[in-house]
């Protein structure tokens, strides 16, 4: 019954990458922010309504670490500017 077929649909589309320092993991989580800036959903990251930005930066009750997360960057201020910064991942 094999056909030996390829794709996404087969075959995982991502790959992991362990996360080895501090920087990377900042780097990573604004990566993750700018995605719907960059491909035209919104022109912030809080423009997206269902983003871990807003769940970040709100009071509103959440599963993520907020606390630890907003800690990478030392304060939501500087949160709030690392996060308007372009960050080009290398995921090779």
């Amino acid at each position: 019954f094999t056909k030996k077929r390829k794709g996404t649909l087969f075959i995982r589309a991502f790959r992991r990458k362990q996360i080895t320092d501090k920087t990377y993991l900042q780097n990573l989580i604004v990566y993750i922010h700018q995605n719907p800036v960059n491909t035209g959903f919104c022109l912030k990251p809080e423009g997206l309504k269902y983003s871990s930005y807003n769940a970040l930066m709100g009071d509103a009750l959440t599963m993520l670490s907020r606390k630890e997360a907003i800690a990478l960057f030392e304060n939501k201020e500087n949160f709030t500017f690392c996060n308007g910064k372009v960050v080009d991942m290398d995921f090779d």
